[in-house]
């Protein structure tokens, strides 16, 4: 009962349309980073606001994807393509215009961008955003700055947001990236947060150079793409937008759950460190009993790194 169960949730998933974890695995992620944090007033803070960073960590996705003509370039900010660079992910130039000099100069500026992609470095817009914020003693826009940039860092963490084919149509498998990120995740049971949390307390990402540290989380997501791949149930391949069509039956969930586990924990130990690196260098300021409204829709923020 309970494989029949999870074919018959999978195929009514398959309709929908996601990006990067999709809802539910964006929510993980930022929630498993609080319980990483080890400042006690800053962990504190998140704890009592985990809602609305939970909430936060969804809205480029659920608000800001249709948003025109901001969105041409905002699109761009949720994936980083290092074949285009014919390189490694591990020598990905970390200056976001050195890494735009090694595409054809004939291409304009927002062709570049869609290229390449900026995750990275629009993950580190939000962490110079929050410090700024933190400086100020602003709870409120520390949280959501902070909150911004956790979408981005799980983003990050997803295999097949940093590679080229990144929904395996050039292999006959369309429809894996929904697949491996949304239809999978949403089988986790309750206790997918705890999971996450124990796995990426066993992770060492994260120094003081945010950059640094997503081209680190980018190289290990990048290791999983052949087994994802090799793995994929594939029963009818397809080289279009339409999805291949799969063998459903709980196995997938069987041999996925610890990659995917291992992938958010990785994202959540690199976002918990952002956010306390962030805290720290904004001077720990003691946000207390903090009350503002919840910041349901927070205006769309424009790239501000494609500019020397």
């Amino acid at each position: 009962m309970r494989l029949i169960g999870i074919c018959l949730l999978l195929t009514t998933l398959f309709s929908s349309k996601a990006h990067a974890w999709g809802n539910r695995g964006h929510t993980l992620v930022c929630e498993a980073s609080i319980y990483l944090v080890k400042d006690k007033n800053l962990k504190s803070f998140l704890l009592k606001k985990s809602q609305m960073l939970n909430h936060l960590c969804l809205v480029p996705d659920i608000f800001w994807r249709g948003l025109y003509p901001q969105s041409m370039i905002g699109n761009s900010t949720h994936y980083i393509n290092h074949e285009k660079l014919n390189v490694s992910i591990g020598l990905v130039p970390l200056k976001y215009q050195d890494a735009l000099a090694k595409l054809p100069k004939s291409l304009s500026m927002k062709e570049k961008a869609k290229e390449l992609g900026s995750n990275w470095w629009r993950a580190e817009q939000f962490f110079r955003r929050a410090i700024s914020e933190g400086k100020k003693k602003s709870a409120e826009n520390f949280l959501i700055n902070v909150g911004l940039m956790g979408h981005f860092v799980a983003d990050n963490g997803v295999p097949f947001h940093v590679t080229e084919d990144f929904d395996g149509r050039k292999i006959g498998h369309s429809g894996l990236h929904d697949f491996y990120e949304t239809h999978v995740p949403s089988l986790l049971g309750p206790e997918a947060l705890e999971k996450i949390v124990a796995s990426a307390r066993n992770e060492k990402l994260g120094n003081a150079d945010i950059l640094l540290s997503m081209r680190q989380l980018a190289s290990e997501a990048f290791k999983d793409v052949k087994f994802l791949i090799k793995t994929d149930p594939v029963k009818e391949k397809s080289f279009s937008k339409k999805s291949a069509i799969r063998h459903l039956d709980g196995s997938i969930l069987l041999l996925w759950e610890p990659i995917i586990v291992k992938a958010m924990g990785r994202s959540a130990a690199l976002l918990a460190h952002s956010i306390e690196e962030a805290y720290n260098r904004s001077g720990k300021p003691l946000f207390g009993e903090s009350y503002f409204p919840f910041p349901l829709t927070p205006d769309y923020v424009e790239p501000d790194f494609f500019t020397p």
